[in-house]
């Protein structure tokens, strides 16, 4: 987690399975991609684990590039790796992950929690408007 703290600015601490629940009322987050943004996902097969991406660029509506590190529990740094959404509604709730090493899609389908932004804007869903907390606009 400290590579994608230190690539996109967001300051949360703590293992990736927990950062979308320790970002609510800190960073705006949503179900679709912008650049600069973290993309959480859940652990395969357990809630123990999970995985951040930093959003490096969007190529469609489905398909991002992203940085991040330790896929595969290697210690690696990947960059410029394809995710694509595959979820029925466009919503990113189920990404497939290019593996680097083997040049091909995975096989396994990956739950995702949403995107974290990396603003200080923080999206207030009772009021259903952005509420802005100390350190600016964006």
């Amino acid at each position: 987690m400290p590579f994608a703290r230190s690539e996109s600015g967001i300051e949360i601490r703590g293992n990736a399975n927990r950062w979308w629940q320790l970002a609510a009322g800190k960073y705006h987050r949503s179900r679709h991609p912008s650049e600069g943004a973290v993309l959480v996902m859940k652990g395969y097969e357990t809630n123990r684990r999970g995985h951040v991406a930093v959003v490096k660029r969007i190529i469609d509506e489905r398909t991002i590039i992203v940085d991040h590190a330790n896929w595969g529990n290697d210690g690696r740094i990947y960059r410029q790796a394809p995710i694509r959404d595959l979820s029925p509604k466009n919503d990113w709730s189920e990404v497939q992950v290019w593996y680097t090493p083997n040049k091909a899609w995975g096989r396994r389908v990956y739950k995702a929690k949403g995107f974290i932004q990396p603003t200080s804007a923080v999206a207030s869903a009772e009021r259903g408007r952005s509420e802005t907390l100390s350190g600016g606009l964006y």
